[in-house]
């Protein structure tokens, strides 16, 4: 009987022991599935992705394309002419290629000064034994040939601003004429600058096509939402990786185009600086 109630008590010990070890694996499994999945969180950050700043100024549309100056001389040649018999006496001032201002006498007849009424350069002089013709193109009358799509042609008026760029230099222009006609949805338009361009020359022409007011802004893009709140991801240090979200208050989206494309910006009220950067982030996990 002794020995039956040892046996009993080994066999007690023996499965307390078993139950022990069973709850100890399992236990340090599971503690480990844990800490392994802690690690994964860690893991799992956002990076930087795209970077920008925050504006301030005005933002500005403008539609650009390369136009031809016209080369067609009834447009834009003046001719002085008058007719003289043997003994008149006749003093030619000019030469083909000289420049000329308004004032300046081209020639004289007995006496009589024939006076340019143009600023322009001297492209042909005719004479026989009995007429002279002074030809000068008028700088005045020169124009840009250039075409818009109606879409943009109703954003834009004669006092629109125009910059007629040629030989890696601005020139200031105007429209001088607006078409009047469709085709293939284009629209003529005509572009008088200030100076000489050789006719038959090409050069680029930008229009603006509207400006808004003074303000902060920020690409679309860069701003985010939860429900009704926004906010932006303001870079803290960009080596570091470190950005901060904070809530702002937005004001109008805008539509800005330039040439063919068209870009969007949101008007930042508050809760942004000028020349701050901001980014849009995205998820990286590493294993």
């Amino acid at each position: 009987m002794k020995k039956r109630k040892i046996i009993y008590g080994l066999f007690i010990i023996v499965m307390c022991v078993a139950v022990g070890y069973i709850a100890v694996y399992f236990w340090g499994k599971d503690d480990n599935n844990q800490r392994k999945n802690s690690e994964n969180a860690l893991d799992s950050r956002y990076e930087i992705d795209t970077v920008s700043k925050v504006y301030y100024g005005t933002l500005i549309s403008s539609y650009s394309n390369e136009g031809k100056v016209c080369d067609d001389e009834t447009e834009y040649i003046e001719i002085y002419s008058t007719e003289f018999e043997k003994n008149d006496k006749l003093i030619i001032n000019v030469e083909v290629g000289d420049e000329v201002k308004a004032g300046d006498v081209l020639f004289s007849l007995n006496g009589i000064n024939v006076i340019s009424e143009y600023e322009g350069i001297i492209t042909d002089i005719k004479r026989s034994s009995s007429f002279i013709e002074v030809y000068i193109l008028n700088y005045d009358k020169q124009y840009i040939d250039m075409q818009i799509s109606y879409e943009l042609f109703q954003m834009i008026n004669y006092d629109s601003y125009v910059r007629v760029s040629i030989d890696n230099k601005n020139i200031e222009g105007k429209i001088y004429r607006l078409g009047y006609k469709v085709e293939n949805d284009m629209v003529n338009v005509k572009i008088s600058f200030d100076g000489y361009i050789m006719p038959g020359r090409t050069a680029d022409v930008t229009i603006n096509l509207g400006e808004t007011k003074s303000m902060m802004f920020v690409p679309k893009d860069m701003v985010m939402s939860v429900g009704e709140i926004n906010y932006c991801n303001v870079i803290v240090d960009l080596e570091e990786n470190i950005t901060e979200q904070r809530s702002v208050e937005i004001g109008e989206t805008y539509e800005v185009i330039e040439g063919d494309n068209k870009f969007y910006y949101i008007e930042i009220i508050s809760g942004l600086s000028s020349d701050e950067q901001i980014a849009i982030l995205k998820e990286t996990i590493t294993e």
